[in-house]
């Protein structure tokens, strides 16, 4: 019930709306903006103390079932050409959540405002992963923080 609940408040924040079938079009893209945050950050604002600093390199994603794409040197990738669906993000590579790393999503559609999106992991799968409705030319721009804590 939480999970419905969530994708259904995503769909509404995103501002996705939901198409009939005979228009289902493969215009819509997904951007997802990897990031690593400093030490014991954010201190002031996620976006401006995280987003200048790009995930390592060979980070990389899917989206439901769609093969693994690896981050550019910017540490961003794209899927395009997918139609409108509730699309799951899962992380195939790269640093993985645990006790001293944190991962959290944000998500807008269209030039939108962005909203958190709760980002999963579990001993069942452990893999990073988090779902929202993608709408008819629709494009989604993610940005992935990793936020690694002290240790101390």
């Amino acid at each position: 019930m939480l999970l419905v609940s969530s994708f259904a408040i995503a769909a509404v924040l995103l501002g996705a709306a939901a198409a009939p079938a005979s228009a289902a079009t493969y215009n819509s893209s997904v951007t997802i903006h990897a990031r690593l945050c400093p030490t014991g950050g954010p201190t002031h604002d996620i976006f401006t103390d995280c987003h200048p600093h790009p995930a390592s390199p060979g980070t990389a994603y899917k989206i439901n079932g769609h093969g693994s794409k690896t981050i550019n040197g910017s540490g961003n990738l794209t899927f395009s050409g997918l139609g409108f669906a509730t699309r799951t993000i899962t992380q195939t590579a790269g640093y993985e959540p645990n006790e001293f790393l944190k991962v959290r999503a944000f998500c807008g559609a269209d030039g939108g405002t962005a909203v958190e999106v709760p980002v999963s992991s579990s001993s069942a799968e452990p893999r990073a992963h988090f779902s929202f409705f993608l709408g008819v030319n629709s494009h989604v721009t993610c940005d992935v923080y990793f936020i690694p804590e002290s240790g101390q």
